[in-house]
């Protein structure tokens, strides 16, 4: 669901859930690796107000109509700010860093 470039200039290891994979597979994954998930996807921020553990919910439901590079410099900007503890259980949304 998500640019590979973003990966790729971000410099971070990025894990990809398979798309048959259901939401609660990802947040399993987001927990068992400690990393937060980069969505476009409303569901995931359901379930954080359905409390349901996760590592962070980094989300933007328009992030594939911007710029790859605009996307970036912003999640550089969340990164800055936050470490994983920050992140953990958070819901952020990466439209307040553009």
């Amino acid at each position: 669901m998500v640019d590979p470039l973003i990966d790729q200039k971000l410099g971070v290891e990025v894990l990809r859930p398979e798309p048959s994979e259901s939401d609660h597979e990802v947040l399993k994954l987001s927990r068992r690796n400690d990393a937060p998930i980069l969505t476009r996807d409303r569901d995931f921020v359901e379930k954080h107000r359905n409390r349901e553990e996760h590592h962070g919910i980094i989300f933007d439901p328009g992030m594939h109509h911007r710029p790859t590079d605009q996307v970036i410099e912003a999640l550089e900007s969340v990164f800055e700010l936050m470490d994983r503890e920050d992140l953990e259980d958070t819901v952020v949304r990466l439209k307040r860093f553009y």
